[in-house]
Formats: C-alpha cells, structure tokens, sequence
C-alpha cells in the first residue's frame, strides 16, 4: 500500500516531505510539551559551531569537508527520536529513576536506531542523511572511557557525528529548564564539560568546544526558551493520570 501511494510521488519531492516529517517529530521529541521551543534549533546552531571550530583542526579536517558537516548538522534533529518508545513520566521523573525505569531509558538510543534503518528500508534506496542520523541516534549515549550505552564503545570506535552531539546534548541539558531542575549558568555548564574531557567525552572535541565557549553562550541565549513552570507541572500531572482507551 505504502509503495503504491509513493510510486507517483517525484523523488526530490518524497524525501523533502520526509525530511519535514522527520524533523516536525524530532521537534515535538525535544521541546518537552513546549510547542515554542527553539530547542531543535539550538542543538543545530551548537553543532554548527562545533563542527566549524573542527574543520580548522588538522586531526578533524580531512574528516569534515563541507557536505559532512551539512549533513551531521541536519541529522542531528533525529537524534532523540527513540525517546517516542519513553513515557513522559519516565523521561521527565523529578528523582533518581528505578532500575527498569533506567533499563527503559537505555532502550531508546537502539529503538531510534532501528527506526531510523526501517526509514531507510522503506525510502529504497542508501541515505547519507539517514546514514548519519543512525549513527548519531544509537551513540550519543557512549562515552569515552566506554562506560556509556548501549554498546560500550569506546574513544574512537564512537562515530565523530556522536562524539560531537553528546557535548552539545549535555550543555543543553544543563543549561535548560526543567520542571524537576533550575538551568545552569554557561559558566557551571562549561566547567562540567571540562571535567568530564577524556571520561565522557573526546578531549580534542572539547578543547575546540571550550575555544568556541563565547559563541556558544551567545548561540545558547539566542535559541533559548521560555519556561513555564506550572504549565509544565500541569501537563505532567495531565500525561501521568492519562489512560489508553478503545
């Protein structure tokens, strides 16, 4: 049914529509109920100056010419995408989660993987987009010392499009609201970076993240959301009371 309906659609015009399809769901994934957030396009401003600051590396230049840094820019809004297989309640618990709430929250790097293939699958044909959304959407959760999920890889067995994202996902988890947390300042947020170069992260990437720190804030405070605490609370409160009917 679904090759039936696609066969009359021109190519270009299919994977534009997917490509707005896909990002309209990454964005409802990151914005956290918010239908305002900017969080989609803070995470790509971040990136973009990330990757910016590494093409004038020697080490990462040859691994970044212009179209693989349009690309990992792009499919970094896919990254989260298996946290649709998470509930709310569980992503957004304001405490420490419970063992099989935590060995839920480890699923979603592999499910969005597995989504992002199955896209592949259905679209016919090998995606250099979709390519690197797999890669960012099952590593962005390991670290460096190989002490992340869920393969355990380890320094450069990470792909360089993962290894650049985690640094972006977690200065935006510090530095943004959340109903169960105040943000960090950019200075609190870069100084766990920095302790964390060579555990959780590659240290070249976060010495160039940290050269770029001034642009960084300034991008951050730019693509920064409002918060709303009791609006936030209200819709907790509304998504775990929520039951499923036929």
């Amino acid at each position: 049914m679904v090759e039936s309906i696609t066969q009359n659609v021109q190519p270009d015009v299919a994977l534009q529509e997917r490509d707005i399809a896909l990002t309209i769901m990454a964005s409802l994934i990151d914005s956290n109920g918010n239908p305002q957030s900017k969080a989609l396009l803070r995470k790509q401003a971040l990136i973009a100056a990330l990757v910016r600051k590494l093409q004038k590396d020697p080490v990462f230049a040859p691994l970044l010419p212009d179209d693989e840094a349009r690309l990992i820019v792009r499919a970094s809004v896919l990254q989260n995408i298996g946290k649709l297989d998470v509930p709310d309640k569980v992503l957004l618990k304001p405490g420490r989660l419970s063992e099989q709430e935590f060995a839920l929250v480890k699923r979603y790097p592999d499910v969005g993987y597995e989504a992002l293939k199955e896209a592949e699958r259905l679209i016919g044909q090998p995606s250099a987009f979709l390519a690197h959304a797999q890669d960012m959407a099952r590593s962005h959760q390991e670290k460096w010392d190989g002490s992340g999920y869920p393969r355990q890889l380890r320094g450069e067995e990470i792909p360089l499009p993962a290894r650049i994202a985690s640094i972006v996902e977690v200065y935006n988890a510090i530095t943004s609201h959340r109903v169960y947390k105040a943000a960090l300042p950019h200075t609190e947020a870069t100084r766990i970076i920095r302790e964390l170069r060579g555990q959780s992260f590659d240290p070249r990437i976060v010495d160039a993240f940290l050269a770029i720190s001034p642009e960084i804030e300034m991008l951050a405070k730019k693509y920064a959301d409002r918060f709303d605490q009791q609006a936030e609370i209200e819709r907790l409160a509304s998504s775990a009371a929520e039951e499923i009917t036929l």
